[in-house]
C-alpha cells in the first residue's frame, strides 16, 4: 500500500545488523514484495524509538520511504506480534531462527514469497511447544515444496516405481533413493558401501507437507524423523539458500549424529 511517498508493507522482521555507527538495516519478509531490505536511521543511537520495534522475529505494518542510495528508509514501525514464546531460551530461538534464515535468503516470484509468507506466519504462531524443532520440520517440508526443490522421496530413482519394502537405498547426500533390486543391479552392493533408510521414514515428508504447523506437536515425530528432515534440507537448499543450509547445517548434523535416519547393512 503506497501513501503519498510513503510505502506500506505487511511483513515479518527477519533480522537486523548494525549500519555504521548510527543506524540499522533491517531485512523485512513482506506477504507481497518478499524480501526487503531498509534502512532505520538512527536506530544504534540511545533512546531510538525505532529500536525497541526492531527486535526479529516480528510481525506487523513497515513504512518505507525512498532513500538517496536506492535502498528504502524505514520510517515506521506498527507491531502487531512478537512471538514472544520462541524467545526464552537459546533452543528455541534457534529453531526461530531456521524459519527466518529461509526468509532472509528468498529471491522469488510473487506467488512464492506469498505462500512462504503464509506458512512461515503459521508456524511462528503454532509456537515451539515442547519440541521447537517440530513445527520447523513441517515448515521446511512445505518449504521445500514451494521452492520446487521436493520430490524424489516417494520412488526409486533409477526405475521410478514406488519405494516398496521396509528399506530403500540412500545417496550419502539424500539427492537420490533407490530400490534394493535397482540398485543392486546398476551398481552392485558389494562394491559400494551404500546406506538404507526405512521407506516410512520417506514417506514421511508427505505427510508433513500437508500438516498445518500447529498440529506438528501431535505428530509424533521420532527424534530420526527430525534429524531426516533437517538434514533433507540442509543439502537441497545448499545451492538456493546457502544462507538457510548454513544455519541448518550445525542442528542438523548433531541431530543426525545423536539421532541416525541413515544405517548401514
Amino acid at each position: 500500500m503506497r501513501t503519498g511517498g510513503i510505502r506500506k508493507e505487511r511483513a515479518l522482521l527477519v533480522r537486523t545488523i548494525p549500519w555504521g555507527e548510527r543506524d540499522r538495516l533491517a531485512v523485512l519478509f513482506a506477504e507481497q514484495a518478499g524480501r526487503i531490505q531498509a534502512k532505520a536511521v538512527s536506530a544504534m543511537e540511545t533512546g531510538s524509538r525505532m529500536a525497541p520495534l526492531l527486535i526479529p522475529p516480528a510481525l506487523g505494518e513497515f513504512a518505507l520511504a525512498s532513500g538517496h542510495s536506492g535502498i528504502p528508509v524505514l520510517t515506521g514501525a506498527e507491531i502487531d506480534e512478537r512471538f514472544p514464546s520462541w524467545k526464552r531460551n537459546a533452543r528455541r530461538l534457534g529453531a526461530a531462527g531456521i524459519v527466518l534464515a529461509v526468509l532472509d535468503g528468498m529471491e522469488a516470484p510473487a506467488g512464492q514469497n506469498r505462500r512462504m509468507f503464509a506458512l512461515a506466519v503459521e508456524t511462528l504462531r503454532a509456537g515451539p511447544g515442547q519440541e521447537p524443532l517440530a513445527p520447523v520440520c513441517v515448515f521446511l517440508a512445505s518449504a521445500l515444496d514451494i521452492l520446487g526443490l521436493a520430490g524424489g522421496e516417494a520412488g526409486c530413482s533409477i526405475c521410478g516405481k514406488e519405494l516398496s519394502g521396509k528399506v530403500a537405498v540412500a545417496a550419502g547426500d539424500l539427492s537420490a533413493f533407490f530400490c534394493a533390486r535397482c540398485f543392486n543391479r546398476e551398481y552392485g552392493r558389494s562394491r559400494v558401501d551404500a546406506p538404507t533408510i526405512p521407506t516410512a521414514t520417506l514417506r514421511l515428508l508427505a505427510k508433513l507437507k500437508r500438516m498445518p504447523p500447529a498440529e506438528a506437536h501431535e505428530a509424533g515425530l521420532a527424534a530420526a524423523d527430525i534429524a531426516f528432515v533437517l538434514n533433507l534440507a540442509m543439502h537441497r537448499m545448499t545451492d538456493l539458500l546457502p544462507q538457510a543450509a548454513a544455519a541448518l547445517r550445525r542442528v542438523a548434523l548433531d541431530r543426525a549424529s545423536r539421532d541416525p535416519f541413515l544405517r548401514r547393512p
